[in-house]
């Protein structure tokens, strides 16, 4: 069978091309020939194919030999060239043998072809296999290097216990440079105290003692940073002598991640704790649920639950064990627990069922819900509160439309009226409807929390009142005190919620006085400096105005002092208190920016101490003063509208006495349609919000539709705090709280129409 052979042959005769043809297929090849004589046609050629083996003429008329292998060096082609040619000399053949050519045959000598070409064919595949194995290798290594160099773990090579290899990677996790590295022991990167660990490791495996380790080690890095490393090393030769290949592993991170879970483990504030399932044997804790439980870490780590009696009911723990092996994991359930000292609580726990070096664990998380649940059964028996509150709403509602006929008729018989006498009880009438409205805000206050409005106050007046209906409602058995400095200074706050706060502190100061005893009311300015704030922590340098509640009763004991400023507490009987008559005290206190101090002794009596910033500069928004004048109107045209005759009709008879036009209205609708009949001559709408019909905000709506340029006064009979939002400021200028002065409402009226800003 023929071998295919493909022949590039460069000669200008067609007859020796022939006979060379013919040659190699007598000598076993099937040749696949094509002939050139030039060097175009010869690049052209060697471009265009890839050839097994060239056979050349010496000289062609515009070619040669030596041309053509200068063109093959030239292309870089390693091919078989074979020189066939008449007798040349044997000078210039052993030329051409130089120039590259792999044989010389004379024409008269073509039985040596063949031979020659089975020769240079078999050279050529074994040149061609060394350069296929070469670049197999070199790309074997190539990519091998790549590997090393690109891989995400630090290799290294240790030989002379010194580092003879580095990759970038090991570069990278120390912060120095390879040449930095390399030729230094690797030792010198370890922290003291663990090189001669890592010595002993290096020389057990170059030895031969030991062919491969895996150990922990601490480096520093070129900042001076700890690394933390695990490294793996084996015994190897490099270059022809014995080495240590290893790998690097920077485990800094999962080393600082397993700290800080230990960190957080220990430090959290819900108690956590791991026990075996098998012997139900705690083997960690942390310092929350011994906090918890009462135990120290020597007392609870180390023993079974049974021993430790932790469990109340030791069925409820049993039955949780079965739930917790069937599903894995329980989730936020509430289990009565025993603390060391034996007293009982209440947890709310989360159990995972987990593996902890192959055998199986609970793991807790537990939180001590024992006060929360205290509370909340306080809560329960104090649930009554938030009807009372729903309930306060509506009284207040029409406690205070009762009142507010009562104070405008009074200021309307005032000006009635000169004799001294009927003015005497017109201001008692007057005070007692006051007193009445103040009254209702202190319940809703109670009941709602309310926000109140602050301005400057004279505390005088406040403890004036509270000491004069003290004297007037507490036993005759109770004397009572007052000391109060001429020139105190006003404070910044809520004068009903101030009132409120000594009304607690006095009642509570009688009923510690059961069988009679001295109620004292002081108050004085004082200024707190550096020494001070280091007695009063809540307190803040500068000038404070303080008032003093001190009684000769009972006094608080010891140990219930720390729990009277908490909500709900009290020592009082099952219908007598609610607790929140302190709790109260000191949340207004606060808000007022205020503290609170107590002196107090079984037996010898009580002192409460109010401390609230003073308005050194501030005017009392109490003090007698020069009555301002009331303004008065020049015509305007007011819609009143009011469910209650009572307030339309006292309301129209004060505004007119004023100088106002007044249409008036029973209900919304009543009121749309004058003011649809009216329209353009109403200058300010007057409107109650709770009626029938059609109540105030849909009234409000409603007109101004008809009147967009209307000005609009909001008289409520509810807590001004919650109603004022829902209107002020795009839909009413002014709010009223009922019951209202005479005063007050045309001051409002007058302040609105001509544009001072909305009043609340």
């Amino acid at each position: 069978m023929n071998v295919p052979v493909k022949v590039l042959l460069l000669e200008d005769c067609e007859r020796d091309g022939m006979l060379i043809a013919a040659e190699l297929e007598n000598g076993g090849y099937s040749p696949a020939i094509e002939r050139v004589w030039s060097a175009e046609t010869m690049d052209a050629a060697l471009q265009s194919a890839r050839w097994d083996l060239i056979i050349s003429d010496f000289n062609m008329p515009s070619f040669n030999a030596f041309e053509g292998l200068a063109l093959l060096k030239k292309r870089g082609y390693d091919i078989p060239f074979i020189i066939v040619s008449g007798t040349v000399g044997e000078e210039r053949a052993v030329a051409a043998m130089k120039a590259g050519a792999a044989d010389y045959v004379p024409k008269g000598s073509l039985g040596r072809l063949i031979p020659a070409i089975n020769r240079e064919l078999a050279e050529f595949q074994e040149r061609e296999l060394r350069r296929n194995t070469q670049r197999a290798l070199a790309t074997a290594e190539g990519n091998f290097r790549t590997l090393v160099e690109n891989s995400i773990a630090g290799i290294y090579v240790i030989q002379d216990e010194r580092l003879a290899y580095v990759n970038p990677r090991v570069s990278e996790i120390l912060g120095y440079s390879i040449p930095e590295l390399l030729s230094r022991p690797l030792v010198d990167f370890v922290c003291p105290e663990d090189r001669a660990t890592v010595e002993s490791n290096i020389r057990k495996r170059i030895d031969g003692g030991v062919k491969s380790i895996n150990y922990t080690l601490r480096m520093i890095a070129k900042d001076g940073t700890l690394v933390y490393i695990e490294a793996h090393g084996a015994r190897t030769d490099y270059n022809d002598r014995p080495a240590i290949l290893g790998i690097l592993t920077d485990a800094t991170q999962r080393r600082r991640a397993q700290e800080r879970f230990t960190t957080i483990f220990r430090s959290s504030p819900v108690g956590i704790a791991l026990s075996t399932l098998s012997e139900n044997r705690v083997i960690e804790a942390n310092e929350s649920i011994l906090e918890i439980l009462g135990y120290s870490r020597e007392e609870f780590v180390g023993r079974t639950i049974t021993e430790l009696g932790l469990w109340a009911d030791a069925n409820e723990r049993l039955n949780l064990i079965e739930s917790l092996v069937a599903s894995g994991s329980i989730s936020n359930i509430e289990c009565n627990f025993r603390r060391k000292s034996g007293e009982k609580g209440v947890g709310l726990a989360s159990f995972e069922l987990i593996e902890e070096q192959g055998e199986k664990c609970v793991l807790v998380f537990f939180h001590d819900i024992t006060e929360k649940k205290s509370l909340e059964s306080q809560v329960m028996r104090n649930q009554r509160m938030e009807s009372i509150g729903s309930l306060a709403g509506g009284i207040a509602h029409d406690l205070n439309n009762a009142l507010a006929p009562i104070l405008m008729t009074a200021e309307l018989l005032r000006m009635t009226y000169d004799q001294p006498e009927a003015h005497r009880m017109l201001d008692v009438l007057k005070s007692s409807a006051q007193r009445g409205a103040e009254m209702v805000k202190q319940v809703l206050t109670f009941a709602r929390g309310i926000e109140g409005k602050h301005a400057v106050v004279q505390i005088r007046h406040v403890m004036t009142d509270i000491i004069s209906m003290a004297k007037q409602t507490f036993p005759k058995t109770i004397e009572i005190k007052q000391s109060i400095s001429k020139d105190l200074w006003p404070v910044n706050g809520d004068s009903t919620q101030l009132h409120q706060v000594l009304l607690n502190l006095c009642v509570n100061a009688r009923d510690a006085m059961p069988h009679g005893g001295v109620l004292t009311l002081s108050a004085s300015n004082v200024f707190l400096d550096e020494k001070a704030l280091q007695i009063f922590l809540e307190a803040k340098e500068g000038p404070y105005t303080t008032i003093s509640v001190v009684d000769t009763g009972t006094g608080i004991p010891d140990h219930i002092r720390e729990r009277i400023f908490d909500p709900f507490f009290t020592t009082k009987e099952v219908g007598k208190g609610t607790g929140l008559g302190l709790s109260t005290v000191r949340s207004i206190i606060k808000t007022h920016n205020g503290f609170l101090s107590l002196e107090s002794k079984e037996g010898k009596g009580t002192q409460f101490t109010i401390y609230l910033p003073a308005e050194v500069s501030g005017k009392n928004e109490l003090a007698e003063s020069t009555r301002p004048i009331v303004p008065a109107g020049n015509g305007e045209c007011i819609l009143v509208v009011d469910d209650e005759a009572l307030i339309r009709d006292i309301a129209r008879q004060v505004l007119e006495a004023f100088g106002y036009e007044v249409l008036i209205a029973q209900n919304g609708a009543e009121a749309v349609a004058i003011c649809a009949q009216n329209n353009g001559k109403i200058r300010l709408l007057l409107t109650d919000l709770r009626m029938p019909v059609m109540n105030g905000a849909a009234t409000i709506e409603a007109i101004r539709l008809i009147a967009p340029e209307i000005k609009v006064i909001v008289a409520t009979a509810e807590t001004i705090s919650d109603e004022a939002k829902l209107f002020m400021p795009s839909s009413a200028q002014a709010v009223l709280q009922k019951p209202f002065t005479p005063d007050k409402l045309l001051r409002a009226i007058h302040e609105v129409l001509h544009g001072k800003g909305p009043e609340i």
